[in-house]
């Protein structure tokens, strides 16, 4: 494994544009129990992936955008040879 790695990355930028992409989709639904133990559903809703992030607000972006770059970086950490992959798929 890699020692003393130095890493440097610049923030979100919007680049204002769209570029085409392999779409993922997945069906999402919870169910659970509230604060009053009251029984509580929603979905299913499918996601796609990228356009599911495009749907993120400002608020969510600041709140949920430190979870996608620590996941860019270590992907491109893997891509580098700095990290190796130990989970046995891709990469």
């Amino acid at each position: 494994m890699a020692k003393a790695v130095q890493t440097s990355a610049t923030p979100w930028t919007n680049l204002g544009s769209t570029a085409p992409a392999p779409q993922y989709r997945m069906t999402v639904s919870f169910r659970w129990l509230d604060d009053a133990d009251e029984p509580q559903e929603w979905g299913p809703q499918t996601l796609t992936f990228p356009n599911f992030i495009d749907q993120l607000t400002p608020v969510e972006m600041q709140e949920f955008g430190e979870d996608l770059h620590v996941l860019m970086l270590r992907l491109a950490r893997r891509r580098a040879g700095i990290d190796r992959n130990v989970t046995g798929g891709g990469g």
